[in-house]
Parts: C-alpha cells; sequence; structure tokens
C-alpha cells in the first residue's frame, strides 16, 4: 500500500518533508488495524554531497566519516517524529547534512540492534558501531560483518523483528 501512495501522485520536487505529509493522510485514512510505517525519506545525493532528509519515526542511520583515517561513527537524528499512520496531522521536518566522499551511510531496521541473545541479551547499538570500526569501509563487508555477528549474537534463535540494513558510500566525485 505505502508503495502505490508514494507513486499516485509523485512530485519530484516536493522535498521529503512535504512528502511525507500525504502519505502519513493517506495511511491514517486506511489503517489496517493498529499499524504503521517507519520512515527515513531523502532526495538525491547530489554533487554538492549535501543529504536533506525527513524521518518519520525510523532508526536514525549511522553515518561514519573518515577523519584521519579513524571512523568517526554518529547517528544523523536532527529531525524526527512519530511513525506514518497514526495521527494524520503531523508536521514531519527537514533537515541537512552534508556528506564527504569516502562517508558511509548505513540505515537499518530496529530488528538489528534489538536482536536477542539466549540470555537475553540485546545486541544494541555499540556493538553495531564497533562492527563498523574493524572492517575497511566497504558496504558488502560492513554487511556481512554486521549480519554474521548478529546471528552468532543470537545462537540460532530466529529474530523476532526483520533484521534489514542499506550501506551507501558517497563516491569521490
Amino acid at each position: 500500500m505505502l508503495h502505490a501512495i508514494m507513486h499516485a501522485d509523485p512530485d519530484p520536487e516536493a522535498g521529503p518533508r512535504n512528502a511525507l505529509r500525504p502519505i502519513n493522510r493517506q495511511l491514517c485514512d486506511k489503517r489496517i488495524e493498529e499499524s504503521f510505517v517507519t520512515a527515513f525519506l531523502t532526495g538525491n545525493f547530489t554533487r554538492s554531497h549535501r543529504l536533506i532528509y525527513s524521518r518519520a519515526g525510523h532508526n536514525r542511520p549511522l553515518l561514519m566519516p573518515r577523519q584521519g583515517g579513524d571512523w568517526d561513527i554518529r547517528r544523523v537524528d536532527a529531525v524526527g517524529n512519530l511513525p506514518l499512520g497514526i495521527l494524520p496531522d503531523v508536521e514531519y521536518q527537514t533537515a541537512e547534512t552534508h556528506l564527504k566522499p569516502g562517508q558511509m551511510f548505513l540505515m537499518d531496521t530496529d530488528g538489528i540492534a534489538e536482536a536477542m541473545s539466549p540470555s537475553r541479551e540485546l545486541f544494541d547499538e555499540s556493538r553495531l558501531k564497533d562492527i563498523f570500526g574493524q572492517t575497511d569501509g566497504e558496504s558488502g563487508v560492513i554487511i556481512k560483518a554486521v549480519e554474521a555477528a548478529v546471528a552468532k549474537h543470537q545462537a540460532g534463535a530466529k529474530p523476532s523483528e526483520d533484521q534489514t540494513m542499506l550501506v551507501m558510500k558517497v563516491n569521490e566525485d
């Protein structure tokens, strides 16, 4: 349903904030039980490396800028609001951050940090950050390292939530 709503009246000039507003209203109008949608919406990464975004209840993405050969890992969290489909008149905000060539950007669902060990211990964000600090900075390597660490942490138990990741690297021009 979300895919259909997003493509029903596309306006590439609307920007993330204005794009979320009608999507949220539609999801509220067509509410299915107690469902909702979390989202992190951004426009294209431009040649100026500006990331313009809005966040609706989704995990704050990790930004891993390389500074002096070391990874300085932080969350992109200038704005955020309720997930889509909860209240019809939510005002979403837009923020901007500047990206540098070589930086990595990771979006993950909460099923990663909230993965449970058999002793009911969370995988948590600190382990996720440690993995980034120990990888060579390539997208595929990061994803495989996180998947392996989460699987080991869960010791064969089935995840209670989806575990999805997207890693992007800012290219040199």
